[in-house]
């Protein structure tokens, strides 16, 4: 569960003391408190245990120690359902047989199996009270829940996989100008594919017939947002990922070619969006804290923020739980 560890307790696994502003995070099952960074668990996942009950969460050490349980129960649920079905077989030979020999003989493998079964039940209870006395009874209560989750995360991380995939062919142009409209049925499509033919042939000095297969602007159209200069972005649809990249490379000379306004970006899903601001947010934090020498020296690259040094390794100063595929 997440939480606030008790004042002058110290985290279980770099025995160092909870400050104010550090996330903690406590295991439902040795109940042992840890920094969350320790665990590698997210800001943002911590809260979700607090707030539900349901939701349990393990240590690295204590999670070893179900998964080790629950893999026990399961080989000896197998054994029993297997045994379940051999004596069914048996019972039903026996109606069918009628030969005194082979009704001995049966008798003598059905009293073999009821005992082995009876001592596989046995051990299934005797499996069954450690588990209500130990770790695996809170996975218990929560397994189905978790369970759920899992399919859930799975079937999100399928759904993002395809989004991310979708709009590999995409670019997002911002800062381009939006005129308002004449008419009602004038969807202004014209006037923004002329706009950013200009950008591309005078900005980053690339042929759009080439390059270029639709344009549209990202959001409903509004009046008076765009009298208060809330301009939407317009997403391009390019003909081969080899533009896309050299777009993307020729960004930078938007400026010095008249285009100051103007910047490209990779057409991000929300969660990308959502990772990309929060790197964004670390490494302006990170560069506030350190001398104006030595700004310059972090950086984000491949979805990471690095500290490089000169003559030395760079060294990955923080990194989300999911990366972001551009």
């Amino acid at each position: 569960m997440a939480g606030s560890a008790k004042r002058g307790s110290k985290c279980a696994q770099c025995s160092k003391d909870f400050l104010k502003k550090e996330s903690s995070i406590q295991c439902d099952a040795c109940n042992e408190w840890f920094h969350s960074a320790c665990q590698n668990v997210p800001d943002d996942h911590c809260d979700i245990f607090g707030k539900y009950d349901s939701v349990k969460w393990y240590c690295e050490k204590c999670n070893k120690s179900v998964a080790k349980l629950w893999n026990v129960i399961t080989q000896i649920t197998a054994r029993q359902d297997k045994l379940d079905l051999e004596f069914e077989k048996l019972n039903k030979r026996v109606q069918e047989i009628d030969s005194g020999q082979h009704l001995r003989k049966i008798d003598q493998d059905l009293a073999t199996l009821r005992d082995e079964l009876n001592a596989v039940k046995k051990k299934t209870v005797e499996t069954d009270t450690k588990v209500e006395t130990a770790i695996e009874a809170k996975l218990m209560e929560g397994l189905e829940n978790r369970v759920d989750g899992k399919v859930k995360i799975v079937k999100e991380d399928l759904e993002e996989g395809l989004e991310i995939e979708r709009r590999k062919g995409n670019l997002v142009l911002h800062g381009v100008k939006e005129t308002l409209r004449e008419k009602p049925e004038d969807d202004g499509k014209e006037q923004d594919r002329e706009m950013v033919e200009e950008i591309l042939r005078k900005g980053l000095k690339m042929d759009p017939t080439r390059h270029v297969e639709e344009v549209f602007r990202i959001g409903r159209y509004d009046e008076g947002k765009i009298k208060d200069g809330k301009i939407r972005p317009i997403r391009i649809k390019v003909k081969s990922i080899e533009g896309r990249i050299e777009m993307l490379k020729r960004a930078k000379e938007l400026k010095n070619n008249g285009f100051q306004n103007v910047y490209v970006a990779p057409d991000l899903t929300r969660k990308q969006q959502l990772l990309d601001k929060d790197l964004r947010d670390r490494l302006k934090k990170l560069r506030s804290e350190v001398e104006e020498g030595e700004r310059n020296l972090y950086r984000i690259k491949s979805g990471k923020i690095i500290k490089n040094e000169k003559g030395k390794q760079e060294t990955i100063m923080y990194q989300p739980s999911q990366m972001i595929n551009q």
